[in-house]
């Protein structure tokens, strides 16, 4: 067995990576019974601290295999997370300040009787 350092007790390493398999476990089965989505940060959150314990355990018991699916599963988290923090920025930026519905209403009370339907709303961002 190939350990990457020596510590006195391995057994809190081994078990903060059993962690990381439960937190998986429990993951995957929030997912399956829709009590978490994929599109939710909490998703892959949850992902990258599982992928983390792994790791840890692995210090003790290294396996190259395990090592790189768990450094791929910490990145593409990481990746995830910041992409749906922007677009949720991107999203709070555009209620806050929105000059095409703000025009739409300038519009409206200028012309109220030009429309015999509202304007078109825009879309939301998507990125």
């Amino acid at each position: 067995m190939t350990t990457l350092i020596e510590v006195s007790n391995p057994v809190i390493f081994e078990l903060v990576g059993v962690a990381g398999f439960g937190l998986y476990v429990m993951n995957y089965t929030l997912l399956t019974f829709h009590k978490l989505h994929s599109h939710d940060a909490l998703y892959f959150g949850i992902n990258l601290v599982a992928a983390s314990c792994v790791l840890a355990g692995l210090l003790v018991s290294f396996n190259l295999a395990s090592a790189m699916i768990q450094l791929f599963w910490v990145v593409i988290s990481i990746v995830a997370i910041a992409v749906r923090l922007s677009r949720r920025r991107a999203a709070r930026r555009i209620e806050t300040h929105d000059p095409i519905s703000e025009a739409v209403h300038v519009q409206d009370s200028v012309h109220p009787s030009s429309y015999d339907v509202p304007p078109a709303r825009h879309a939301m961002l998507v990125l």
